[in-house]
């Protein structure tokens, strides 16, 4: 239950397959973040091109970017024939010419009209620059942000592992102890169905106790023993001498004479 239980809250019913999708959403991040890292720097290269067109206009016709534009293509080639057709008539109109003048105002128009398509491009490119740097900014947010939920999921599926081990462990107890006590059971069955009555119970017509014929006669057999056991004792432990053959056998020397013991007197 307690594993059941951690595994709902903490979410990881299926940690391998979970493991799994993750891993995926990472590579395919992963992925994209380099695809937008690449973009980002493209349009980064297109920025610094465009910035040294605006320092470098003669220089404009061989850049790539520009190269691109078709309106800039055609307001550069507008411009050429504009400034051949203006180097023809200077070889017949001096500079303040009308027809000069108006060839120079459609020159200046039309570098207008570049100038203006130049800061378009460069704002476009830009926007553009923003736009990718924050798409490859949020993409390595997302591979950092899975990683790091990669490594909060290995350690959750250690503490399962480690849950998982503890529920083994007190089921295996808990069926050898549910088998002792079956196996208990089945014993304490059998010997109840062992038992059996083999005889009625009969109350004795005679006391059971005390019985004196008994007592007294064990009472005499034991005074006898002890009686004996003391008269040998006393016998053993008595060091006194007192026949004549005690004092030659004990002391080996010869008796001299006895002297007999009298009464006390009245």
């Amino acid at each position: 239950l307690a594993l059941q239980n951690y595994r709902v809250k903490a979410g990881i019913l299926g940690a391998q397959e979970q493991r799994q999708i993750t891993a995926q959403k990472i590579m395919d991040f992963n992925k994209a973040y380099l695809e937008a890292q690449a973009q980002t720097l493209s349009v980064e290269a297109k920025l610094r091109e465009l910035n040294r067109i605006a320092a470098d206009r003669p220089g404009a016709q061989t850049i790539f970017t520009v190269a691109d534009s078709p309106l800039i293509q055609r307001l550069k080639g507008e411009i050429s024939e504009l400034e051949g057709e203006k180097a023809k008539l200077l070889k017949v109109y001096k500079e303040r010419h009308p027809e000069i003048l108006k060839v120079d105002a459609r020159i200046q128009q039309a570098n207008q009209k570049l100038d203006a398509e130049m800061q378009n491009m460069l704002h476009a490119v830009q926007t553009e620059y923003r736009v990718a740097k924050a798409r490859e900014e949020t993409l390595l947010s997302n591979v950092n942000r899975l990683r790091v939920e990669g490594q909060e999921l290995n350690m959750k599926e250690i503490e399962l592992l480690n849950l998982q081990r503890e529920s083994d462990s007190n089921q295996q107890l808990y069926e050898a102890v549910l088998k002792r006590f079956k196996e208990t059971g089945v014993a304490g069955g059998l010997e109840t169905n062992n038992v059996r009555v083999v005889e009625e119970a009969v109350a004795p017509t005679v006391p059971v106790r005390p019985r004196r014929t008994w007592d007294l006669a064990l009472s005499i057999a034991a005074g006898l023993v002890l009686g004996i056991v003391a008269a040998l004792a006393v016998d053993y432990f008595d060091t006194t001498l007192k026949t004549p053959a005690d004092v030659e056998r004990y002391l080996g020397i010869p008796v001299i004479g006895i002297v007999p013991l009298f009464g006390a007197k009245r």
